[in-house]
């Protein structure tokens, strides 16, 4: 039994084959999707607002808010009221339900008023917190060691890797 050892000729097919996989198995090679990181700056002027001023905003909101909701629901609807009843086939007359209509128009009239206050309560107060805010210039804040970079997308891979 001689038995010749003879290295197998790859058919062309074959060998197209085995370059598909090895190129589709190379990373190295900049092929297929990458994604590349763009870190944007954000700049943003931040007022300092304390909890109780934001207690009076949103009270004078919710107090706005429902005194203007009932100004409107009384004063349309007794508009609507009177206008059907004068336009009517009776015309104009002075009733019970006229007088009672007047008196919602006049009363639905005084709660928008008290909306109308109560949202300008509301927007004082936001423009007095405007106008108690000063410009701190960036040059007067503490870092308390802390140093502010301008860092590249590289840089950003590089400190994650490194764990800072």
């Amino acid at each position: 039994m001689n038995r010749t050892l003879t290295k197998m000729v790859d058919s062309p097919e074959e060998q197209a084959r085995k370059d598909k996989q090895s190129r589709a198995l190379d990373v190295s090679k900049r092929t297929g999707a990458m994604i590349q990181h763009r870190h944007l700056n954000r700049q943003q002027e931040v007022v300092g607002v304390t909890k109780d001023d934001l207690e009076d905003i949103l009270g004078f909101d919710g107090i706005a808010a429902s005194f203007g909701a009932l100004g409107m629901f009384l004063l349309s609807g007794a508009v609507w009221l009177i206008a059907d009843k004068s336009l009517g086939s009776d015309g104009f007359t002075l009733n019970a339900l006229m007088g009672f209509c007047m008196a919602s128009v006049v009363f639905g009239a005084a709660c928008l008023g008290a909306g109308a206050f109560f949202h300008a309560k509301k927007r004082g107060r936001i423009s007095r917190i405007f106008d108690q805010t000063k410009v701190v210039s960036d040059q007067h804040l503490p870092l308390d060691g802390l140093q502010a970079t301008s860092m590249t997308s590289q840089d950003h891979t590089t400190a994650f890797r490194d764990g800072r």
